[in-house]
């Protein structure tokens, strides 16, 4: 993994999101952090890479170990459109909030057997343009100007996921266990 690219994931991971929203590619550096969740020791930081032209979602994933940011696992897959443009507007309840994907990695590789293991999970998500943030076991995760929000969480049960208006009201909830596709 870059070096790079692994500090700019810690520093995100410490520090929260830049304040200042970078829409294109550095010279040298090919990608742009999208969004970033952190639950009890586990984190997650979403990346826009460049990688050899073509622009790809890569998610990381973290461990908290003795004060730093320990990696575990990630991946990625190609975009279908460039993400940092602005949000549409939902076209009907089900539009508020997707989920296109999702994944997780063993935190303790020692436990052989599945269901013995702690997993850290995570699901990407998309927010439409009514979608100020949303509210995941008690945390509340503001929706940036794209849309692109990651949640994160190590329970065996996925959690679910309330989009919030600017002015708090709910306008959806979305399990998050598996993709929705509509």
């Amino acid at each position: 993994m870059d070096k790079g690219l692994l500090a700019e994931c810690r520093r995100v991971l410490d520090h929260g999101m830049p304040q200042e929203v970078r829409t294109t590619f550095e010279a040298g550096r090919g990608y742009l952090p999208l969004a970033m969740d952190r639950s009890g020791e586990g984190g997650a930081v979403a990346v826009l890479s460049d990688h050899h032209g073509d622009t790809m979602i890569m998610v990381h994933l973290f461990k908290k170990r003795g004060g730093d940011w320990e990696h575990r696992g990630g991946g990625g897959a190609g975009t279908i459109d460039y993400p940092l443009i602005q949000r549409a507007p939902a076209k009907g309840q089900e539009d508020y909030l997707r989920c296109p994907g999702n994944g997780g990695v063993l935190m303790n590789p020692e436990h052989r057997l599945p269901w013995t293991g702690w997993y850290l999970r995570h699901a990407d998500l998309t927010a439409s343009a009514e979608v100020s943030r949303v509210r995941v076991r008690g945390r509340l995760i503001e929706v940036p100007f794209h849309g692109f929000l990651i949640v994160v969480w190590s329970g065996r049960r996925a959690p679910l996921v309330e989009a919030l208006a600017e002015d708090g009201e709910s306008l959806a909830t979305l399990d998050v266990s598996g993709p929705t596709f509509h």
